[in-house]
């Protein structure tokens, strides 16, 4: 294993990730680059992990040998704006408090496009490559189910921002069927002569 000067720092930032998860993904992704010997820093909200953020925005603690910062954010109930809230404090208090931690040579990133675009920010602030991934497709989600239409500006803007994340990750991982066909019909891929 290498020291720890030279050890690579991964930080992992999933608002729902916890750690007594009910989905283990990144657990079980943190628990490998570990065993690999990256330094692992795992970023979640305080909703998600069911603490409270009493002083300031953040809360480090060791969890089963795997170190967490809580990131304060909104408590919310059912799928309304006050979630969106919570998910936009979580990635604005990331981007304003990220210069405090030790800093990761990458970020692996659970998106909820455009809600926690503020992640992009604090990137290229840090200056560090950053992999999304995506469990299902925001915003698309919201017009497929017939919430907003796609012509609304608010969802021509979160389009604008989705497309902009994508460009600027250094890796796009979707973790269902589809996506790719997705950013085709998008015509946001190379091949259809997208960025």
């Amino acid at each position: 294993m290498t020291s720890d000067r030279m050890k690579k720092r991964i930080w992992i930032v999933n608002y729902y990730t916890s750690s007594n998860p009910g989905n283990p993904r990144y657990i079980e992704f943190a628990d490998n680059f570990k065993a690999e010997g990256y330094d692992v820093l795992i970023f979640n909200s305080s909703v998600s992990e069911g603490v409270e953020v009493s002083y300031g925005n953040f809360l480090e603690k060791e969890h089963s040998g795997r170190k967490f910062i809580h990131v304060k954010s909104p408590d919310y109930v059912g799928n309304g704006l006050k979630r969106i809230l919570s998910i936009f404090m979580f990635a604005w208090r990331l981007f304003i408090g990220c210069k405090r931690f030790s800093l990761p040579d990458v970020i692996l990133f659970n998106v909820h496009t455009p809600f926690d675009y503020p992640v992009v920010w604090m990137a290229k602030r840090l200056k560090v490559p950053f992999i999304a991934e995506a469990w299902d497709l925001w915003p698309e989600f919201f017009a497929s189910f017939g919430l907003i239409s796609k012509n609304n500006p608010a969802m021509k803007f979160a389009y604008w921002l989705e497309k902009r994340l994508y460009m600027q990750a250094k890796q796009v991982v979707f973790t269902f069927e589809g996506g790719l066909d997705y950013l085709r019909k998008k015509k946001w891929t190379s091949d259809l002569g997208g960025p």
